[in-house]
């Protein structure tokens, strides 16, 4: 497949786009770092024609902070993470990409009873303006009326270092 992969800079993306690359699929990078296509949040949209799906793994924040990532712009924040996303989604449609894979978050879920066991239908409430984002792209995902998944990942870790549970 071909396939269109924002973030690949960040901590998540950098992995996606090597392990996509492993099994056979031919990755085309966006954004502001060493991108094959430049691309930022806060601007155009590249043209996606040709890709069979976009994964987008990008999110414009304070560096090493997701849950409050806005910092003192969150007017800002809003503007590149759902705008931005919402604007790539359409373009991503306009241009006959298959389908959507959306890296959202466990945040969508908002506060939960420790141990709780959080499924699809598992209401969301965020209580932050990092879920309330990713929430509004997923909503806009599931009414664009295209093939598209929101994954909710939670607790990403790795070798990298700078993240919350860098001891682990």
């Amino acid at each position: 497949m071909k396939l269109a992969l924002t973030g690949a800079s960040g901590f998540v993306g950098g992995f996606l786009a090597a392990g996509l690359r492993a099994r056979g699929h031919a990755v085309t990078t966006l954004g502001r770092r060493g991108a094959d296509l430049p691309f930022s949040l806060r601007g155009p949209v590249p043209d996606l024609s040709g890709h069979d799906a976009l994964i987008h793994a990008a999110l414009e924040h304070v560096p090493g902070v997701y849950r409050g990532g806005e910092g003192d712009d969150p007017e800002g924040f809003v503007a590149a993470n759902r705008d931005g996303s919402i604007a790539l989604f359409q373009a991503a449609r306009e241009a006959g990409v298959g389908r959507i894979v959306f890296l959202s978050s466990r945040a969508v879920y908002g506060p939960q009873r420790p141990g709780a066991t959080l499924i699809e239908d598992t209401p969301a409430r965020p209580d932050t303006l990092y879920g309330e984002v990713k929430l509004d792209c997923e909503r806009w995902l599931a009414g664009c009326g295209m093939p598209a998944v929101s994954l909710r990942a939670t607790g990403v870790y790795g070798p990298a270092p700078g993240h919350k549970w860098e001891a682990l």
